[in-house]
């Protein structure tokens, strides 16, 4: 049996947080599963240890932190937990090169980030579990591109499985605040949408051969998307099926273990996967501006440009994701920010990274709490890192290289992911104003207002100052 204890009572008693199909027997159940408990015997025994390291009980824990939600987890549960990594902590020398060792580290300070005071927006959202463990560092751009887009395709899957499972009665976690099934029903479509504008970035994932028929099945009903017939949730099931079939059991676990929401809120499942979404597009950027600055410093201005374009169509897409988060009731969002007090996308050191990688930010914005929240971004920024600003100042005072056809196109190209960059702004700061209005942000950041003050603020600013 599961075995949860409310560390809130409050809980019990909240309107939008009853406790529904959960017995105070399956609450109240000893601390730890069995499954844990002869995992963590196991571990001590050398001669097996890798056997042991590779068949963590990970889906255990997470049904009992999926059935309450992380902020309701028991003190009890929590304890045994820390001193279960305390444990395995012991080995930190020895297995610091083991890649299952390393992930079910990573796990557990995920699970355990409210109760030892760590917890924040990279925790919440597991950014640095699917940056550092699912994607290697020394993969070249296009590489990266590839390998992160797939990554991304496969987090719409999920979130068209666990969508379609709910309209048929087949998905049992998280059953409070269901939007209405017209909402669900825009959800699955602009995440079946969002799936083919980023498949056409990629190569090397095929989608199954259904997948006209299936968007074709969609705009029929779209219009009346409160009645769908059961067997579309059927197709649209075996279509994301065949996709994540192409994954590899770690990326796939990787991708069920990042999904530890607060609450049993039905939308904070959506909600996650979308900050997670925006996190790998902020990583695809990052990457892209790396890789730009090597060009740029042997002058490959052509190929710069290429690496340029091919971010801009990366971000122009983000519309995409969006669309899937509009779906969301405002109410809804309401209920569960109140448990991601400390967590806030402020906190995003991807998006920051990216933007010390494009240009100097001014003074006051690296002194703004956006900046504050991310400090090895900050002291990164603070080691004189060269940025695309700094090396394209420095070839605009050479006229031999400023005057060329190619390092003028290059510059077009910046103006446009300027453009777009801005736009990516105006478009959140319209859907926070409409989930927050002038409330403070989530987990107690500034809100709308700080977003509005930077709303037309440019990535590249010396762009502007060009004849």
């Amino acid at each position: 049996m599961m075995n949860v204890l409310l560390s809130d009572p409050t809980y019990l008693n909240h309107p939008k947080f009853f406790i529904r199909n959960l017995s105070l027997n399956v609450l109240t159940s000893s601390v730890l599963p069995n499954s844990i408990a002869r995992w963590q015997q196991d571990f001590l025994s050398p001669n097996c240890r890798e056997y042991v390291l590779n068949n963590f009980p990970y889906l255990d824990i997470l049904q009992i932190y999926q059935t309450c939600g992380k902020h309701f987890v028991s003190k009890d549960l929590l304890n045994a937990l820390s001193n279960l990594q305390a444990q395995i902590e012991q080995y930190s020398d020895e297995l610091r090169n083991n890649a299952n060792y390393n992930l079910i580290f990573a796990f557990l300070e995920m699970l355990l980030d409210k109760h030892t005071g760590k917890y924040d927006y990279i925790t919440y959202t597991g950014a640095d579990i699917i940056e550092k463990l699912s994607i290697e560092s020394k993969l070249s751009f296009d590489e990266h591109l590839s390998t992160t887009i797939s990554h991304l395709i496969l987090l719409f899957s999920d979130l068209i499985d666990f969508e379609c499972k709910t309209m048929l009665n087949m998905e049992k976690r998280f059953p409070e605040d269901l939007a209405d099934d017209k909402s669900i029903n825009k959800r699955i479509y602009f995440a079946l949408i969002a799936i083919n504008e980023y498949s056409s970035l990629i190569p090397t994932l095929s989608l199954p051969s259904n997948y006209a028929d299936l968007i074709f099945l969609w705009n029929k009903h779209k219009t009346s998307f409160s009645k769908i017939p059961m067997w579309v949730y059927n197709s649209t099931l075996t279509f994301v099926d065949l996709i994540q079939n192409q994954f590899s059991t770690r990326i796939r676990l990787i991708q069920n273990i990042t999904m530890l929401p607060v609450t049993r809120s039905h939308d904070e499942y959506m909600f996650i996967r979308i900050l997670q979404s925006f996190e790998m597009i902020f990583g695809i950027i990052v990457k892209g501006f790396l890789t730009c600055i090597d060009c740029l410093e042997q002058q490959k201005f052509t190929f710069s440009t290429q690496l340029i374009q091919q971010l801009l169509k990366v971000f122009q897409k983000n519309h995409c994701i969006f669309r899937i988060l509009n779906t969301m009731p405002k109410e809804h969002f309401a209920i569960f920010r109140t448990y991601t007090d400390g967590a806030s996308a402020i906190q995003s050191k991807q998006y920051k990274h990216f933007e010390i990688l494009a240009s100097r930010p001014v003074q006051h914005r690296m002194q703004s709490a956006a900046f504050d929240s991310v400090p090895d971004i900050k002291r990164l920024y603070n080691s004189n890192t060269l940025n695309l600003e700094d090396i394209m100042c420095h070839y605009l005072k050479i006229p031999t290289v400023c005057d060329t056809l190619e390092f003028q196109i290059l510059l077009q190209h910046l103006q446009e992911f300027d453009r777009a960059y801005v736009c990516w702004k105006q478009i959140h700061f319209r859907i926070a104003c409409k989930m927050l209005g002038r409330e403070p942000g989530t987990g107690g950041t500034p809100g709308t207002p700080y977003l509005e003050y930077y709303l037309n603020a440019k990535l590249f600013p010396f762009l502007s100052e060009l004849p």
